[in-house]
């Protein structure tokens, strides 16, 4: 249990899930997972009727407590029907049953909840035909399990697999998917100690891991299809499965050093080796700038990361290296705005006015309402001379927004050669 804790603590695939905050739901709905099921299994060993139900109560709270951190958690009750199916031989079966029932109704009161907050919340999610989701559970299923035995490289965001095309490999991750779940089901009927614990960690992380792999649809994968802090709590499968398996050798090599040595030092190996790896990816998250660049050295085509990219960029006044970022993701998604929207803010801050007027056309012809938008084309326009519709589009800013401050500086500095009206329907020009 100490070795599964401790390649818990320092496996780089945690990394994300630790060190970026928003991912700490991850930690805390961890936390309460593994306190429910360490309650539930103890209500299992209590002597008087009265202190089981307190446990299953105190169980069912820490469930709930779980769920409303990361939806993640709402899988907890079929753990608990396999914990009972995998203890022959205990007492009062028949209400720890019950109890997994009850948790079971919290679970699917909590998820409906999760879903119609998420379905209020409005946020895309791709359609994917059913072939294509076939597909990616088991590539996703694959990855996973690879980049847990081999974390690296770990990545911000990865890259979005092409699902649908036409190979003679398409399908083997499926397969060996499947191959898998019947072989833990068949596994199921056996009554030895060892094969149930196996099957216990493998059900384990199949589970958990299961509301990830493509089943259901969900806003991230319009970026990427997986992520490392999708098997943070469904990790420790595996590594109680690789722990057992590394306490049972030293158990059976009690009378050959040799071999004992052999043992201590590759659990050590691969100890100080994963703690190297979450060293250096961990310190990536106190450099944002940093984490982009090693992102994107992996994942040049993403969109998202050229713009993340050159919005750090032009904070810091690179305008220059900030434009051709910028320029990268408007020609690798032509339809997303954020990177035209950016590109001509910094256009305008170089000096590069036709360029910016440009990218403002673009804006503009899909969302006119931005009052940015027509701020910055109207200043543009006042750098190259055009008054009068540089005037428009002021006026058009600060109809959209009374408080656009570019827009009014462009009437008071850009178009002062010339009178301003003013009228009921234009806002007036605040003295300095």
């Amino acid at each position: 249990a100490w070795l599964a804790a401790l390649l818990f603590a320092v496996h780089p695939v945690h990394v994300e899930s630790v060190a970026w905050i928003i991912e700490l739901k991850d930690v805390l709905s961890g936390f309460f997972f593994l306190l429910a099921t360490f309650v539930f299994f103890r209500a299992t060993q209590t002597t008087t009727k009265t202190s089981e139900v307190v446990f299953y109560i105190a169980a069912g709270v820490c469930y709930a407590l779980g769920v409303l951190s990361k939806t993640v958690a709402v899988g907890w009750p079929l753990i608990v029907f396999l914990l009972i199916w995998t203890n022959y031989g205990r007492k009062r079966r028949r209400y720890q049953v019950y109890a997994a029932l009850c948790f079971l109704l919290v679970g699917i009161v909590l998820l409906a909840l999760d879903l119609s907050v998420t379905h209020r919340s409005a946020h895309a999610t791709p359609e994917l035909p059913i072939l294509q989701r076939l597909e990616l559970v088991g590539r996703a299923f694959w990855w996973y399990v690879m980049k847990l035995a081999a974390p690296t490289p770990l990545l911000a965001l990865y890259p979005k697999w092409q699902l649908g095309e036409a190979s003679a490999f398409r399908w083997v991750g499926t397969v060996g998917f499947l191959i898998v779940v019947a072989g833990l089901l068949v596994l199921l009927v056996r009554r030895e100690l060892v094969v149930r614990n196996i099957v216990f960690w493998s059900v384990w992380y199949v589970v958990l891991l299961a509301p990830t792999l493509g089943f259901v649809t969900h806003s991230f994968m319009i970026h990427s299809y997986v992520a490392d802090r999708y098997q943070y709590l469904a990790s420790l499968g595996p590594i109680a499965i690789v722990a057992a398996g590394t306490s049972w050798l030293w158990e059976k090599f009690a009378n050959r050093h040799v071999q004992r040595l052999v043992v201590a030092g590759c659990a050590v190996v691969i100890l100080v080796h994963f703690s190297a790896l979450t060293l250096v990816h961990a310190s990536l998250y106190s450099q944002p700038e940093k984490l982009i660049r090693h992102t994107l050295a992996h994942n040049p085509q993403s969109a998202n990361l050229h713009t993340m990219l050159g919005a750090m960029l032009a904070q810091r006044g690179a305008l220059d290296e900030a434009a051709e970022h910028f320029r990268h993701a408007k020609q690798l998604a032509p339809t997303e705005l954020a990177s035209r929207v950016n590109l001509a803010v910094v256009s305008w801050q170089r000096g590069a006015h036709q360029e910016a007027l440009e990218e403002t056309s673009a804006v503009l012809a899909v969302e006119p309402a931005r009052a940015l938008m027509w701020a910055i084309r109207a200043a543009s326009l006042a750098r190259i001379g055009q008054k009068d519709e540089a005037r428009q589009a002021a006026y058009k800013a600060l109809e959209l927004d009374p408080a656009q401050e570019l827009a009014f500086r462009v009437l008071l500095e850009e178009t002062t050669t010339t009178t301003v009206p003013r009228t009921e329907d234009q806002p007036s020009i605040p003295k300095e």
